[in-house]
């Protein structure tokens, strides 16, 4: 599968997430509500795929984790209903979708349109209300730039109940945008994040990673207050050969088995995006100097991904300590969420981090069982400060 990426490493990683994500997902659905998935993908494409079958397309993958979940679920006497709108404004492209979607019509009920979503959002709401059994959607929003994210356009996708909603994020390109004193460009920014746009002059004066963090941090309060989405998390993918963000996957549910199958799926996309970004820059230095002695993997200078992995546990963690030095009791279900926002954060740091300060008698956990070693969500488990000295 890896050779239909080169090139497009970033697409991989991405692709993996959604598979990944889809997998639990779909499971979650079916065999815990019988529900009827509502899949909508709103920028289909085929893009840059390498593979006749189309198979390294996005919707192919999504259709397919999906597929498989509904046979896990009949073979388990469950009914998993699969409808997916699939939606694409290129005509070229547009044809080798709807081409792939008449082959897949007899497993799920499947819609197709050529058209813009800002065209497209009354008849998605319409396709998404039409099952006799009310759906649960899954909005995929993966525009080729940030034109097509426009706040007027997707708001009554955000606002779909249930339902979640998982954005591509250009940082790159917004990034190197925000810095230009252009009107048209403002302007489409302010379409993007609506009364929600940080002020651009303050922006233009961040460097690159502060310049990412507040701009994700805007459009994270964009989706908690327009679509009421209490979590939210944020997956980063690095450019291939050099050492930058590419974009963010940004995540929004409001159920917390969503965030731990995103976390894991997280999780496996970073060891995956490691590995594929060592192949990259070995092959470069392969090409440029010869043979190397060791692997790819050997010779790799990880310092900039274990810089980002410290970068937002620090600010995870200072964000946990906020919540406990101003409220001295709090529940453990309200740090897990303010740590577990942040990319390439896990649950096992919070619980490290609950560990030390345990061990350092500043923290002291109420209410857990007697055999229990560690606190768990949903249970009525405090977190007592017991340390006149803030926690750091």
């Amino acid at each position: 599968m890896s050779e239909l990426y080169e090139g497009r490493e970033q697409s991989q990683v991405k692709h993996f997430i959604l598979r990944k994500y889809l997998e639990r997902f779909a499971r979650i659905i079916g065999m815990s509500r019988e529900q009827p998935i509502a899949y909508v993908d709103c920028f289909s494409g085929p893009w840059n795929v390498q593979s006749i079958d189309l198979k390294d397309s996005s919707f192919a993958i999504a259709l397919d984790e999906l597929l498989k979940a509904q046979h896990t679920c009949k073979q388990n006497g469950k009914s998993l209903p699969l409808r997916c709108f699939f939606l694409e404004e290129n005509k070229r492209a547009y044809g080798e979708l709807a081409h792939y979607a008449a082959d897949k019509s007899a497993f799920a009920e499947i819609m197709t349109k050529n058209a813009s979503l800002a065209d497209s959002v009354p008849e998605i709401l319409n396709f998404i209300h039409s099952s006799p059994k009310v759906s649960f959607p899954f909005i995929f929003l993966d525009p080729t730039g940030w034109s097509g994210l426009e706040l007027d356009v997707i708001s009554p996708l955000l606002k779909l109940r249930p339902g979640e909603v998982l954005i591509n994020f250009m940082s790159s390109f917004i990034r190197r945008f925000i810095k230009l004193r252009d009107p048209a460009t403002y302007q489409s920014f302010q379409r993007v994040f609506g009364p929600f746009l940080p002020s651009i002059s303050e922006l233009q004066n961040l460097e690159s990673e502060a310049l990412e963090d507040a701009l994700l941090d805007a459009y994270s309060n964009l989706l908690r207050d327009v679509g009421g989405f209490p979590l939210i998390c944020k997956a980063i993918v690095l450019h291939p050969q050099i050492d930058s963000t590419y974009f963010h996957l940004i995540y929004a549910t409001r159920n917390k088995k969503g965030v731990e199958a995103f976390k894991a799926a997280e999780r496996g996309a970073m060891n995956l995006q490691q590995s594929s970004r060592a192949k990259v820059k070995g092959k470069k230095r392969t090409e440029r100097d010869g043979p190397e002695l060791f692997t790819a993997e050997v010779m790799d200078d990880p310092r900039h991904f274990k810089s980002l992995c410290v970068r937002y546990c620090a600010k995870s963690k200072s964000k946990v300590t906020g919540l406990l030095n101003t409220q001295p009791i709090t529940r453990f279900d309200e740090v897990w969420v303010a740590a577990l926002t942040e990319p390439l954060v896990q649950e096992a740091d919070l619980k490290s981090w609950i560990a030390e300060w345990q061990a350092a008698g500043q923290l002291k956990i109420i209410g857990m069982a007697e055999n229990q070693r560690v606190p768990q969500w949903g249970q009525k488990i405090r977190l007592s400060v017991t340390s006149t000295t803030p926690l750091m």
